[in-house]
């Protein structure tokens, strides 16, 4: 430092000069001015004076300038380190500045890689980095793979990602090894022993003179932070506590992140599923410990007719039914209470008091400590599954009644036929009017008698016949015959019949069924007994008319059958449903609610109509339209007439099981000039005729026969005599075709309808 021409030392160095001079001359001469000292030698001390004086000022300022340099290295030492302290002060305060950064970008961050990103820029722009960036270990391969970075070094990521795929024999680098350590490694400078060959080179190629890897853990991933500067020693044991910090604030930042996409998919997984449950046709409800309702779906609501408002807080007990017992439900809260799941089937009760069946599954929720903190029902209404279950068994009853039935219908026939056949040969013998009657009295008993049992084997069985001529007189008569057997005796069965009818064609044993059906539905309308009356007539329509079941009758002649009663009545809201398949006013297990909708199908697939008029306590009358078949003239009256046939001695080979059947044929065969030879079963029958093959013109084969049946029998006989007539004998109304191997007359049969059928083969 100098003012004016002399440095501070020099100055220093002539005050001392003259303050020094100016003592000695004064002193000296004040010394002689008082007269203590010699005048001779006062020049020689004064100049010895001058000299000392001079040599220490020389002296002196060697000192002062010495002094002055080493201050001055000493002040440039001090603004040295003041100027480090400032910069790495800086450094601090920018990598501050970052970690403030990080911790709000985490607070307003969605995803990771942005936030990730946010805080790799802020590095290399705020905190004078070359490169920041975030890897993470591919626990597959073991490689640490680059996921976002900044810096001015954009090839330098990829010749990272070579290096670290194919290390050196030195080693990998840091980045790799700081992820696999899991700890934080720095490198101060290219001459770091801690930094392998290759990547020293790669880090000179890049003008990265140090930097600090940072291990990371984010969702079970490990991974780091590295970092770059172009400065060596860039990171000290400070600056990187900052850099760890900032990892670890980081790594919270991630999990926040995180956690906030699991609590926004869990947000969209629970509506998805609200969505779905309050979208699911099986009724849903969920209480407490207690069984107290807390939530329920809308499927729940359609199912019970119970709003969510109207349940909350109730126990699901006001669903009960009544029709299960204490017992039923304390074993339903015995497992449930265990803690185990229980299923089953159940009657509950809707608000409106109707009764439905359901299946429900309880699952109990327990609580992390093994408590039961709620219960899950899930209810699903399978009233029309039983309902189908009830229609299926009803119908393998009816079949298994009809399989029933046709075997006591053959035995019956067989009991029946022998009475009928003997009528005629007893009238012959006993001539008297009164024996006559008794006769007849006996005939018609019998005929009744089959007549029930092929009444029943229609109806049971179900068995169809061809459309043919039908006469209505005939099928009224039939129904009320039957009717007249199963009908209460507080109800009265009239006729009301039009005379000449027209025919009609159709199927017998459907329109019985309609008829029946009719009938059935009337008796139930009269539970306290009235009228019945089955009615046929003639009309004609000009022009087509609707109907109440929604069927069109077109224009044409018709014969109208009606079924009315002096019932209750149909209510108008039953009125607009009862065709419908399987809807019923009857309680469950009276009626499947079938009987109208068949009876409407079988009158549409004749073409007809059907037709309702109904008063509230005043009765209803079914109207059935059929198209009435044109004719041309009247039919002749039915004159039951005899056949005449003579037996002429021919043999015939009677085979049935039952001996009544085969003694009263022969009989009659005999009464009218045959001959016959019985045989009791098939392998008699056989044998018989392979004896005398010849002998016989006829063969009159019983067709269900143990052992061997009667086809069996009439194909071995054919195969010996293919001319050979055959007549079956049945009781079963499906054997009512002929066969091709001969004609069938069913059981029970009279004389005149053997004779007529004898006739018919034998010509």
């Amino acid at each position: 430092m100098k003012r004016g021409r002399f440095s501070e030392p020099g100055l220093l160095a002539l005050k001392y000069v003259l303050v020094a001079c100016a003592w000695i001359v004064v002193s000296d001469l004040l010394l002689w001015s008082l007269d203590l000292g010699e005048r001779d030698g006062l020049e020689w001390s004064v100049g010895k004076g001058v000299l000392f004086v001079v040599v220490t000022g020389c002296i002196l300022h060697a000192l002062a300038r010495r002094m002055q340099g080493r201050i001055q290295a000493l002040e440039a030492v001090r603004r040295g380190e003041l100027s480090a302290a400032n910069e790495r002060l800086r450094r601090l305060n920018d990598l501050h500045a970052v970690l403030a950064r990080a911790n709000q970008a985490a607070l307003t961050a969605t995803e990771q890689s942005g936030l990730c990103r946010e805080i790799a820029t802020a590095l290399t722009s705020l905190a004078g980095l070359r490169f920041a960036g975030f890897f993470w270990l591919n626990e597959t391969t073991g490689r640490a793979e680059a996921d976002v970075w900044a810096g001015d070094v954009p090839d330098f990521v990829a010749e990272l990602a070579r290096a670290m795929e194919s290390p050196d024999a030195e080693g990998p680098g840091p980045t790799p090894r700081a992820i696999l350590a899991g700890r934080v490694l720095e490198c101060s400078g290219l001459a770091d022993g801690a930094v392998p060959q290759s990547w020293r080179e790669l880090l000179d190629r890049h003008g990265l003179c140090s930097g600090a890897c940072v291990p990371m853990r984010n969702s079970g991933r490990r991974g780091m932070l590295a970092a770059y500067a172009g400065q060596a020693a860039f990171f000290d044991e400070e600056i990187t506590g900052v850099m760890t910090r900032l990892a670890r604030d980081l790594e919270h930042g991630l999990d926040l992140i995180a956690a906030r996409h699991e609590r926004a998919r869990t947000a969209r997984q629970l509506n998805l599923l609200r969505t779905a449950i309050e979208a699911a046709p099986s009724g849903i409800v969920i209480t407490d410990a207690l069984g107290r309702v807390e939530w329920v779906n809308p499927a729940f609501s359609t199912m019970t007719g119970y709003a969510l408002a109207d349940v909350t807080g109730k126990n699901p007990r006001i669903l009960k039914s009544g029709r299960h017992g204490p017992a039923f439900y304390a074993q339903l809260w015995d497992t449930i209470t265990r803690g185990r799941v229980w299923s089953g089937d159940l009657q509950n009760q809707r608000r409106d008091g109707s009764v439905y069946w359901e299946h429900m599954v309880i699952a109990p929720v327990v609580s992390s400590g093994g408590a039961i903190e709620r219960y899950v029902a899930i209810k699903h209404d399978i009233s029309a599954q039983r309902d189908m279950e009830l229609q299926m068994a009803r119908a393998q009853r009816l079949e298994g009644i009809g399989l029933l039935a046709g075997g006591i219908a053959h035995d019956l026939n067989n009991v029946l036929a022998p009475i009928l056949m003997s009528m005629d040969l007893f009238k012959l013998r006993y001539t008297n009017p009164v024996d006559q009657a008794r006769l007849e009295l006996v005939r018609k008993s019998a005929e009744r008698g089959a007549s029930i049992v092929r009444q029943v084997l229609t109806f049971a069985r179900g068995v169809d016949g061809e459309r043919m001529n039908l006469k209505p007189v005939h099928l009224v008569k039939e129904v009320r015959n039957f009717i007249h057997e199963t009908l209460p005796r507080n109800i009265e069965i009239v006729l009301e019949l039009a005379e000449p009818l027209p025919t009609v064609s159709g199927d017998a044993t459907q329109l019985h069924q309609v008829l029946l059906n009719l009938a059935v539905n009337a008796r139930d309308a009269m539970p306290r007994g009235g009228v019945l009356t089955l009615s046929a007539r003639c009309e004609h329509l000009d022009q087509p008319r609707g109907t109440s079941s929604g069927l069109t009758v077109t224009a044409g002649d018709y014969v109208v059958l009606a079924v009315a009663d002096t019932g209750t009545g149909i209510a108008p809201d039953v009125l607009e449903r009862m065709f419908e398949p399987f809807f019923t006013t009857k309680r469950r297990g009276e009626g499947t609610g079938l009987g109208l909708s068949t009876v409407l199908g079988i009158v549409r697939g004749h073409g007809g109509g059907l037709d309702v008029r109904t008063s509230m306590g005043a009765g209803t009358e079914f109207l059935v339209w059929l198209p009435a078949v044109p004719t041309s003239g009247t039919a002749a009256p039915f004159a039951e007439t005899r056949p005449v046939l003579a037996g002429e001695g021919r043999c015939i080979l009677v085979v049935d099981d039952e001996e009544p059947v085969r003694l009263i044929t022969g009989m009659i065969l005999d009464q009218h000039g045959f001959a016959h030879v019985e045989a009791a079963d098939g392998i008699r029958a056989l044998e018989v005729f392979e004896r005398s093959p010849d002998r016989f013109s006829a063969v009159i084969l019983d067709r269900m026969m143990p052992h061997l049946d009667g086809p069996e029998v009439a194909a071995r006989i054919k195969a010996r005599r293919p001319a050979l007539p055959v007549l079956f004998s049945s009781g079963q109304i499906d054997d009512e075709k002929s066969p091709a191997e001969g004609f069938v007359l069913r059981k029970p049969f009279t004389e005149g309808d053997l004779l007529a059928a004898m006739a018919r083969v034998l010509n």
